[in-house]
């Protein structure tokens, strides 16, 4: 392959075939832009999985395990995993992404508290926006 190509993994060409770079996109690519006003942290919740916890958009690195979360009508304390949650408790916990999600030990957030994906969530007593 000679310097200034891409090779067989480009998907833009047959395998093993070189395609030159021109600092163009290939026709038809979709460009996408940042955005500049796009939030570091959203209060609210952006995906529910199909065990029914409730992923934010909200970096748990905001809180502290004695803060607590209300979502609706609902206050939740920290557990920092599942096993430290009573059996059918709702809480927080610092998700492997390093944001806060919301669960029901043995159980589904989604139904048990009526979550909806868009809702929003607040650290009781403080602002988290």
């Amino acid at each position: 392959m000679s310097g200034n190509s891409l090779g067989a993994c480009d998907c833009a060409g047959k395998y093993g075939e070189e395609l030159p770079l021109t600092g163009e996109p290939p026709p038809g690519s979709v460009i996408v832009t940042p955005q500049v006003d796009w939030p570091d942290d959203l209060p609210e919740i952006i995906y529910i999985d199909h065990f029914g916890n409730a992923l934010t958009g909200m970096r748990a690195d905001k809180l502290t395990p004695t803060d607590h979360i209300q979502v609706g009508t609902h206050k939740l304390a920290y557990a920092p995993t599942f096993g430290a949650a009573e059996q059918g408790m709702a809480f927080w916990y610092r998700n492997a992404n390093g944001l806060i999600e919301l669960a029901v030990n043995q159980g589904s957030a989604a139904t048990q508290l009526g979550l909806a994906i868009g809702e929003t969530i607040a650290l009781v007593g403080h602002s988290i926006s």
